[in-house]
């Protein structure tokens, strides 16, 4: 047999194996394609799903942020309520007792009236005790910048009831002396006269402060 016949039948036989095989490699083929495309879609979806993940995760922190940022700004509107509730609460307590201090003021004067008709005219009405401590307690504790205005007017307090206290003793001393008791009344008057008026001018200007101050509670 010749060399060209053996290549011939060699050819022949690969042909035949071939056409006997071909569903072999038709399922290999398949199966490629199938990886094939299996991996394009696995590659696809690991990223997809590593994009999600991430968006999850970025999503989570921004959440947290969030969170974290309405904590804070919750605590600094509370804050700030407070404060401003403090601040209401703090004028309203001044303006009552701005409101208390003038009223104390002018009640010292009423009792220096009445101090005065039982010690020297022999009244039988009580005046009680002295709202000067009241002035001088309100006055330190809410309102230093009535301090000097306030101190006047109970330095001229003090000295009235000197005055009166003086001017007491002298009637009693006096007695039935009609003549001498009309010297100390006269005297008294001509003493507290002054201080009177004095301590009226005291008053003003307390007032006038006084005013300056609630109109400055009452806008803020």
């Amino acid at each position: 047999m010749t060399e060209t016949m053996m290549r011939e039948i060699a050819e022949q036989i690969a042909k035949e194996q071939f056409f006997l095989q071909w569903p072999v490699y038709a399922l290999m083929l398949a199966v490629a394609l199938v990886v094939g495309v299996g991996a394009a879609y696995l590659g696809a979806y690991a990223r997809k799903r590593g994009e999600s993940f991430a968006t999850k995760t970025d999503f989570d922190e921004l959440l947290a942020q969030l969170k974290i940022t309405t904590a804070v700004a919750e605590e600094v509107k509370v804050s700030m309520s407070h404060a401003d509730w403090a601040a209401r609460e703090r004028r309203t307590l001044l303006r009552l007792k701005l409101e208390e201090l003038l009223q104390a003021v002018h009640e010292l004067q009423l009792w220096q009236d009445d101090e005065r008709a039982k010690r020297i005219f022999d009244s039988a009405k009580n005046p009680g005790p002295s709202p000067l401590p009241k002035v001088e307690l309100l006055t330190g504790l809410y309102f230093p910048e009535l301090e000097t205005m306030v101190y006047d007017f109970c330095q001229s307090h003090r000295q009235m009831s000197i005055t009166l206290f003086k001017s007491q003793q002298e009637l009693f001393v006096a007695e039935k002396d009609v003549a001498a008791r009309k010297v100390v009344l006269d005297n008294f008057s001509a003493a507290l006269t002054p201080q009177y008026q004095s301590q009226l001018r005291f008053v003003s200007a307390i007032e006038a402060k006084a005013r300056e101050i609630m109109i400055d509670l009452v806008n803020t």
